[in-house]
């Protein structure tokens, strides 16, 4: 395997496969109990406290497929960080099978057209094509960016 190959979270939305840049991720964590907060975005289930601060939780299954992710063992989520002005923030990403870490070696997909607005680039490897996320664009899409970027550490 080549050094130059990204290493990748992989995980399962629906039938889609996605990847998550491991630069990006603090860690994964077992779904934690969620605090309810009213009036937030669809795609936002709760937040949790994370090192003294409120840290969101946005359900992937809601915001790319409109239903919540199933219970699942291998549900998790992922802590990951949204830059920002004032330094980066945490949110967390709900995802329904957190499959493993490592580099993909695959050939990348010039035309990303028709995905969805946070997906920055495909990759296929082995017959299978892995879309590739941002977290600062899952933020924005889920309507959480302004909130991540203007909030204090």
């Amino acid at each position: 395997m080549g050094t130059d190959a990204p290493l990748l979270l992989l995980f399962r939305v629906g039938e889609g496969r996605f990847a998550l840049a491991c630069r990006e991720v603090d860690q994964v964590l077992v779904r934690p109990p969620l605090i309810a907060l009213p009036g937030a975005p669809p795609a936002v289930i709760g937040s949790f406290v994370y090192r003294g601060a409120l840290t969101p939780v946005v359900d992937l299954c809601r915001l790319l497929l409109g239903t919540p992710c199933p219970e699942r063992i291998s549900s998790r989520v992922v802590l990951a960080r949204v830059p920002g002005d004032s330094g980066a923030r945490r949110m967390g990403l709900l995802a329904e099978r957190i499959v493993e870490a490592r580099a993909i070696e695959g050939r990348p997909i010039a035309d990303v057209e028709g995905a969805a607005p946070f997906v920055t680039a495909m990759i296929q490897e082995n017959g299978e094509v892995h879309q590739l996320v941002e977290v600062a664009a899952v933020a924005r899409a889920a309507g959480i960016g302004a909130a991540l970027s203007s909030a204090g550490s």
